[in-house]
């Protein structure tokens, strides 16, 4: 009897288990809890009100349905139904603490721990808001950014509905959410897929230039870009436009102007996209590769040798 019941407690513990993980699958947890928070207004994340252009501008953007794109490490993307635009909401759940740290006794050992993990998250949810706030500011060519949302407000008066995965529709007030609104652009990994399936070299030589012409402009302004997946992380506008898909690594500042501090930053980014090239095009590698180095030669101002 004993040993029926704890079989049938297991059986009941990997059927919610498994519940859980199908639902996670499905829907990729997106729920209105996952994405709101009630936040302090923080005025250094305020930006100018828009104008009467703007809002209308904005409004119209928003007057269509959006629909599911998908999830990265910071957030939720919807896209627009012209194919124009993504709607992102903010992934709360990996931007504050746990819930569960809450939970833990309120003992010296646990404190400890509840206390660097929050340190953690609050440096998190500083960076990434900051990030977004110095790219919309600093940055808009290079970043596609159309508009960002970072404090509760009162003067949008708009209530915004999106679809999710599974097709169920949720609602907002998008004067009580944070939120930011991209033009749509593809990936780079995914633009030199679609070229170098049909050999067109070069197509992806002058695809990457544009992204290494992005990074020296920046670099000028002490703007740079601390994820260096290049592949997943920048890419092009449908004008061939270079841009950062995720804004939440940048960074400002001026000693990032000086060739000392620039040049390693850009040959990280530039060996990431050397060693994806090897790996997914091997016989594309060597004439990308040397028009690479020419290119970044060229950039720097001395001979490069990836």
């Amino acid at each position: 009897m004993k040993r029926r019941w704890i079989i049938g407690f297991l059986v009941l513990v990997a059927c919610i288990y498994g519940l859980g993980r199908l639902y996670f699958i499905l829907t990729d947890d997106f729920r209105v809890g996952t994405v709101t928070h009630t936040l302090p207004i923080r005025p250094e994340w305020n930006i100018a009100p828009l104008t009467a252009e703007e809002k209308t501008k904005l409004h119209a953007i928003l007057d269509q349905p959006y629909s599911y794109l998908g999830k990265g490490a910071q957030a939720y993307a919807f896209a627009s139904e012209d194919g124009k635009y993504v709607f992102k909401f903010f992934k709360f759940k990996h931007i504050l603490p746990k819930w569960w740290y809450g939970c833990l006794p309120d003992w010296e050992m646990f404190r400890s721990i509840k206390e660097k993990e929050a340190a953690y998250r609050v440096r998190k949810y500083n960076r990434t808001f900051n990030a977004h706030k110095l790219a919309f500011e600093n940055d808009k060519k290079n970043t596609g950014l159309i508009y960002v949302h970072l404090n509760p407000s009162q003067d949008l008066h708009e209530t915004f509905t999106v679809t999710d995965k599974i097709g169920r529709s949720f609602t907002f007030n998008l004067d009580e959410i944070v939120f930011v609104i991209q033009e749509r652009g593809e990936t780079l990994g995914n633009e030199i897929h679609k070229s170098l399936k049909k050999g067109h070299v070069d197509l992806v030589n002058n695809m990457i230039d544009k992204i290494w012409v992005m990074y020296m402009d920046e670099y000028t302004r002490g703007i740079w870009d601390q994820d260096h997946g290049v592949t997943h992380n920048t890419g092009l506008l449908p004008d061939k436009r270079p841009f950062h898909l995720d804004v939440g690594m940048l960074h400002m500042s001026d000693y990032m102007k000086q060739k000392e501090e620039y040049k390693p930053d850009l040959l990280i980014a530039a060996r990431r996209v050397q060693v994806w090239i090897k790996r997914h095009y091997p016989a594309y590698y060597a004439p990308i590769l040397s028009h690479m180095e020419e290119t970044l030669s060229h950039l720097l101002g001395e001979p490069i040798h990836l």
